[in-house]
């Protein structure tokens, strides 16, 4: 059997294990008891992610730092309508045409 093939059957193991056997990996993995109330669903989740994250590795640092705010989030760049531009659409089998009739500057400050 592969490593692989035992992953895969550890974490298939986490449906059946009991609430007592998920607490001990939330232990190990979080390092410290889960909450009183956590659901046995949630516990299935939180632990089956953490062993995928050892097995297979975490978030990227790109990712880690746009999730942490340390990194801005990309800005979008609006399109510049020009005069003449037409826009088409169709809406519940209508056509609706729009024609650009002058162009609006955004005006920061």
């Amino acid at each position: 059997m592969t490593t692989g093939e035992d992953f895969g059957t550890a974490l298939a193991g986490l449906t059946r294990a009991s609430r007592a056997r998920l607490a001990e990996h939330w232990a190990e993995y979080f390092g410290a008891a889960p909450p009183p109330r956590t659901s046995r669903s949630l516990m299935i989740r939180a632990v089956a992610y953490k062993m995928q994250e050892r097995e297979l590795g975490g978030l990227s640092a790109a990712t880690r730092r746009l999730l942490s705010g340390q990194e801005p989030a990309p800005v979008r760049r609006r399109r510049a309508l020009s005069p003449g531009t037409v826009l088409v659409r169709e809406w519940h089998s209508v056509g609706h045409q729009i024609v650009m009739s002058y162009a609006q500057k955004l005006v920061t400050a």
